[in-house]
């Protein structure tokens, strides 16, 4: 069954007082020694054991450990893509850690 997108829209703003289009994450991607970066963002795609995945504002709390890279805003003007070998994200209440290098 597809899904009515306004019916969706409509229901993220009753629960959020926020339309889809303003949600975002607050994120923080770091290693021991180094900050690369700390802001919002609309998205986060990263890579797991079973594959690529994205994390989207009001995605459920999880943690799992990634590699390669992450990409911040995948498709947007502000796409960042931030490369490393091993790391752990913590997605918590629309907070995303990342901790690379480990």
């Amino acid at each position: 069954m597809p899904v009515n997108l306004e019916n969706l829209n409509n229901r993220i703003k009753q629960f959020t007082g926020a339309d889809k289009q303003d949600l975002k994450l607050n994120i923080n991607v770091r290693s021991r020694s180094k900050k690369y970066f700390q802001g919002e963002v609309r998205s986060v795609t990263a890579i797991n054991e079973t594959g690529e995945f994205d994390i989207l504002p009001l995605h459920a709390n999880f943690i799992t450990l990634i590699k390669s890279f992450i990409v911040l805003d995948k498709g947007l003007p502000s796409e960042k893509k931030i490369e490393f070998e091993n790391g752990v994200v913590s997605a918590i209440g629309g907070a995303v850690d990342i901790y690379v290098g480990l």
